[in-house]
């Protein structure tokens, strides 16, 4: 192979199978690099044609810098390795011989084309800034950069217009962080939670990539792609690819073993062939203009568009052409808007009349589809948004899984002069974003549309106030639609009759995605459906359940390298098959990818039965998803809303999560396992507080339950030196001081003034960020009601401030009803 490739430029894949070598994938390559879905990790060779920031030299690889370093130490023995040589020099010697020559580069040929394309990450062995002027000094850049240091906490990057680029091995431009060249000290680095480095080692085995610039030699790349050989390739993304000027026999195997395909030549030549095959590649305007349509096109600010675009997508107004998911919806995946074109989804009664409602609209601007899980919410409120679009009316359907940018939201929409309508699809999560855009935009100029699961409209009433939500309730299909939905099984070649079996209950009283589930197992009941499942794929069994707890604490899932990442054995792959007795569907939503289980009624009923029965193993997976998720949870990633970190937020949730599926003893197991990874959140010591008033309210024994109050208290306050201006810290201060009064029926002054100041903060923050609730009100007026009642007395400063809230509250929830009440209670009391 080496002979016949060096004499020839042309590209060749190695078959994982063993088979003989074909022909890369052009056409799957084309697509990806005009879409944008390459990663880069890339080595020295990509600078070597660049000017370095010293007179007259190129940037120079390993081997050139550590002979420019020994020609600097003459006292260091000949033939030191690199990082002998930087652990030997002063920090001035450092500046002149590494980070002056690395930082101030000229861009070569290399990384000047590598700036032509859009990229989704690019990863860099690399110390020098010569990428970052590539995209600097170039007019009219398809991107701009937002460089990363090995150092920085994870971000995500939502916005298509900025590419991330990140250091692994240090960056010229910050030397106070340090270089690492050495292999060792890298492994050391990575196990002491450098993050970047975690999250290309996830990456990296589920997405595509091109290494360009280094060879299959090198010890850092193939750390990375070690994790590779377990790859089973999918069909339905791009090849990963090495470029390598100068294979030799053992290049094959590596390409094999890591089923990469092989690009002979050198990284420019690579990115000139690229160019050369697809010289016209949309451009970032482009694919907005696609989505948007003539919105793009009006005098808005571009970064703002761009926001929008990434945020929501505009529903199709007009016929689709193509073909439609087929027995992928009957399976259990979202449909299309090709599947409700085609109508493939089944008429609920309730539809023609909400649709009617929202249409009118007199005063309300949220209307609410709401049930338990699997009941057709999404199936529904997609039903409802392409009805509406065909009328002409502008319809949006939120798509991001991280939080609405409410800036760029509130600029487009509010630009559009005519009403619109905004779907929102899992409502809590977004709830909060929501009430701002409400509260900045003109009443009658934006109707939301939302979908939530009925055990969390709890939630969505905490902040938006209990007057002005009435869900419409989806419960079971009935007689007609169970009907409707066999015979569609039925043409779908999945079903048989029911047999007359009197141990075969209907369908009629199942929501739908149970009764569809049960149609494809001959109308088994649901629990043996189960049973049956969790017996006959054993091996599968956790993999799916830590799924299925991602889901239940975040709907859209987890992110597919980090499931995959945990379970090596490639378990995600094999059960990504709507055949497999426990099966996940891996769908991309807005160019991320993301694992669920198949049904959610089952995957919830699934997770219900393991936790009951395995509280051992319940509570291992806990802990792995938290450790799994860790890496990609910071502070900008809690304000973002990405993923994992929502799932953070949920996975522990003492109320909602963690004491119904584990327990109260399973609970302090978990919380205990998971602190070292997690006391720095103090989202963390909100729960545990939580967790300890719970313990003091189950305590027999007076001492041990004021212990347990008193240690709720002072979790509560600890959360306040991580966090001090944060609502969710002061909120949950003044409640858990209430709670601590409630459960030992007495009430101290100082600590009354410490709730009644900790809850007005939270008014207060809340205020200044545009997103006011009714929570704190109604912690506020109700601890204070019960104290009093108990014999408390407050100030005449006091009630002054009391009755300040009660006049906010009433101006900005005067529908919620609950809050009048208890409002006027507070009014009668003081």
């Amino acid at each position: 192979m080496g002979d016949k490739l060096a004499g020839q430029k042309h590209a060749r894949l190695v078959s994982s199978k063993g088979d003989d070598v074909a022909d890369l994938d052009w056409e799957a390559i084309g697509s990806a690099v005009k879409s944008g879905r390459y990663n880069l990790l890339l080595g020295a060779g990509v600078s070597l044609d660049s000017q370095s920031g010293l007179p007259n030299e190129k940037c120079p690889a390993a081997g050139g810098l550590a002979k420019a370093l020994q020609d600097a130490l003459p006292g260091v023995r000949p033939g030191s390795s690199l990082n002998r040589l930087y652990r030997t020099m002063k920090p001035e010697q450092i500046e002149q011989q590494i980070t002056n020559r690395f930082r101030g580069c000229v861009p070569g040929d290399t990384v000047k084309e590598i700036a032509k394309f859009r990229w989704k990450r690019i990863f860099t062995l690399n110390v020098d800034d010569a990428l970052e002027r590539a995209y600097e000094t170039k007019e009219l850049s398809v991107q701009s950069v937002r460089p990363f240091n090995y150092v920085d906490p994870y971000e995500s990057i939502r916005d298509l217009r900025v590419l991330p680029i990140v250091h692994l091995h240090g960056w010229a431009r910050r030397p106070e962080d340090e270089y690492i060249f050495d292999i060792k000290e890298y492994m050391g680095a990575i196990s002491s939670n450098n993050i970047w480095a975690h999250i290309l080692g996830t990456l990296i085995r589920t997405e595509p990539f091109i290494v360009l610039g280094s060879s299959l030699e090198e010890p850092d790349i193939t750390y990375f792609l070690s994790d590779r050989a377990n790859v089973i390739e999918r069909r339905d993304r791009p090849p990963s690819i090495i470029v390598e000027p100068f294979p030799d026999a053992g290049t094959e195997i590596d390409c094999e073993e890591y089923k990469m395909g092989l690009f002979t030549g050198s990284a420019l030549e690579f990115l000139n062939e690229v160019n050369r095959r697809f010289p016209v590649r949309p451009t970032v305007d482009e694919a907005i203009a696609d989505n948007l349509g003539d919105i793009a096109s009006a005098k808005i600010d571009a970064s703002a568009l761009t926001e929008f675009h990434s945020d929501f997508e505009r529903v199709p107004d007009d016929g689709r052409e193509g073909a439609d998911g087929g027995t992928n919806f009957a399976y259990g995946h979202q449909p299309t808007w090709l599947d409700i074109q085609n109508g493939r989804d089944v008429s609920r009664e309730n539809t023609g009349s909400l649709e009617a409602e929202i249409i009118k609209n007199g005063d309300k601007t949220l209307y609410v589809v709401a049930g338990g899980p699997g009941a057709g919410k999404t199936t529904q409120l997609k039903r409802l948004a392409w009805n509406i679009a065909q009328s002409g009316a502008p319809c949006f359907w939120l798509r991001s899984v991280g939080r609405i940018r409410t800036s760029s939201a509130a600029a487009v929409l509010g630009s559009l002069g005519r009403r619109c309508y905004v779907f929102v699809d899992n409502l809590a999560d977004n709830v909060s974003e929501i009430l701002a855009l409400q509260q900045r935009l003109p009443r009658d100029n934006v109707v939301f549309v939302g979908a939530e699961r009925a055990y969390r409209i709890g939630h969505v009433r905490r902040v938006l106030g209990g007057g002005v939500l009435t869900p419409e309730i989806l419960g079971p299909v009935g007689e007609s639609i169970a009907g409707e939905l066999l015979t569609a099984y039925k043409n779908y070649g999945l079903a048989n009759p029911p047999q007359q079996d009197a141990n075969l209950s209907p369908v009629a009283d199942e929501v739908v995605a149970v009764a569809c589930c049960r149609i494809l197992n001959n109308f088994e009941p649901l629990a043996n459906i189960i049973d049956k499942s969790l017996a006959d794929a054993p091996q599968d069994v956790d993999c799916y359940v830590f799924a299925a707890l991602a889901a239940h604490c975040f709907r859209q899932g987890v992110e597919y390298d980090i499931i995959s990442a945990k379970f090596p054995g490639y378990q995600v792959e094999t059960q990504i098959d709507d055949e497999a007795a426990l099966p996940l569907k891996l769908e991309d939503v807005s160019g991320l990818e993301l694992v669920t289980p198949l049904n959610e009624a089952v995957s919830d009923s699934v997770l219900g039965r393991f936790t009951n029965r395995f509280p051992d193993r319940s509570l291992k997976l806990f802990g792995d998803l938290a450790h799994a998720i860790r890496p990609r949870v910071s502070i900008k990633a809690m304000m973002a809303g990405d993923p994992a970190a929502r799932i953070a937020s949920r996975l522990f949730d003492f109320d909602e999560v963690v004491k119904p599926l584990l327990g109260i003893q399973g609970a302090g197991l978990f919380y205990e396992a998971t602190k070292k990874e997690w006391k720095w959140n103090s989202r963390y010591w909100h729960q545990i507080a939580q967790y300890r008033l719970d313990l003091a309210a189950y305590a027999d024994d007076p001492a041990v339950r004021k212990q347990e109050a008193e240690l709720a208290v002072q979790h509560a306050r600890f959360a306040k030196t991580i966090e001090r201006s944060h609502q969710f810290t002061m909120t949950t201060i003044g409640r858990v001081i209430f709670g601590k009064m409630r459960l030992l029926g007495r009430v101290i002054p100082s600590e009354l003034e410490e709730a009644l100041d900790a809850l007005s903060s939270a008014i207060r923050i809340e205020a200044y960020k545009g997103r006011v609730t009714v929570h704190p009100f109604m912690i506020l007026f109700k601890g204070l009601a019960e104290s009093l009642e108990a014999g408390a007395v407050l100030s005449s400063e006091q009630k002054s401030i009391v009755r300040s809230q009660i006049e906010r509250a009433m101006d900005a929830f005067r529908r919620d009803q609950d809050l009048a009440a208890e409002a006027n209670r507070m009014r009668k009391l003081i």
